[in-house]
């Protein structure tokens, strides 16, 4: 956890061909049910409430994120049933 005061650095960097503005361009989460928090990123806007995100999972043995080449439109993801659904 961060504390203020407490040096931080850049422990990768991954480009994104993406649209960040708006709110909530990042988020975390725990997109495959593993344990280990993950991020995604704000991809693009659709018609109405839809949109996509590219999702990085957390990769234990070498300590760093990897694409999931996730697809879809507004993914919603139930960590009780351990499954992704796509709403569009």
């Amino acid at each position: 956890m961060f504390k203020y005061g407490q040096l931080l650095r850049l422990i990768k960097t991954i480009e994104v061909n993406c649209q960040l503005w708006g709110l909530q361009n990042i988020t975390t989460g725990d997109f495959n049910f593993d344990g280990f928090r993950d991020f995604s990123v704000f991809e693009s806007s659709y018609a109405g409430v839809n949109t996509t995100r590219l999702y990085f999972l957390y990769h234990k043995a070498t300590k760093s994120y990897i694409d999931s080449q996730f697809t879809g439109t507004s993914l919603e993801f139930n960590p009780k049933t351990k499954t992704i659904q796509e709403r569009n």
